[in-house]
């Protein structure tokens, strides 16, 4: 080949190359904005309530402002924990331990006022909804797994944000109630069975 042309060609490829690094750069420059951008933003971890990530994960979050949670297939709740003014936010964390869903229903609202909302016999809470100030209306998510009996049914103590808002179940038991008491549903029990 001409050296000429060789010349040539190796300037056109130190001048690309240049170019390159330079818009990249510049790429990656604009980049570092968005993203401190984005970390100064006042997004909230728990706003998507209903994914399949939270499922995987476990938890699952929700309040008044949030859509309701559920746990993924056959998990059940075994946790429950709350933070805020009068528990305003509410969280369980599902434990996979592969039921197989038979049949779902969801409770009617209540609150202090009405007493406890219990799953009927066969059920397990498997999600919540919360309506009103401070998450003070609660309804429950109730399924039924076909391969999973229930029994020794038991109500937990009261627990709420002023006593650290979690409340662990004994190993082997899960959630099939739920009452509270207090303003705004603030301190909350569970009926919590074996299976």
């Amino acid at each position: 080949m001409n050296t000429s042309i060789m010349n040539k060609l190796a300037s056109s490829m130190a001048l690309f190359a240049l170019g390159s690094v330079l818009g990249l750069s510049g790429c990656i420059a604009d980049s570092g904005v968005e993203d401190s951008e984005a970390a100064e933003s006042d997004t909230d971890p728990t706003e998507d309530v209903d994914s399949a990530e939270q499922a995987i994960l476990g938890w699952a979050w929700t309040s008044e402002e949030y859509a309701p949670f559920a746990c993924d297939g056959g998990a059940l709740a075994k946790h429950f924990h709350c933070s805020g003014s009068n528990c305003d936010n509410i969280s369980t964390y599902c434990e996979g331990l592969g039921g197989i869903p038979d049949s779902v229903y969801t409770t009617t609202y209540f609150s202090e006022e009405q007493g406890p909302m219990e799953c009927d016999t066969g059920y397990w809470v498997t999600g919540m909804a919360c309506s009103g100030s401070y998450c003070d209306n609660i309804s429950l998510t109730c399924t039924r797994m076909s391969n999973f009996g229930q029994h020794n049914c038991i109500w937990t103590g009261w627990v709420s944000e002023e006593n650290g808002g979690d409340l662990w179940f004994p190993a082997g038991y899960y959630m099939r109630g739920a009452r509270c008491n207090g303003g705004y549903c603030d301190n909350m029990s569970f009926e919590i069975c074996q299976r």
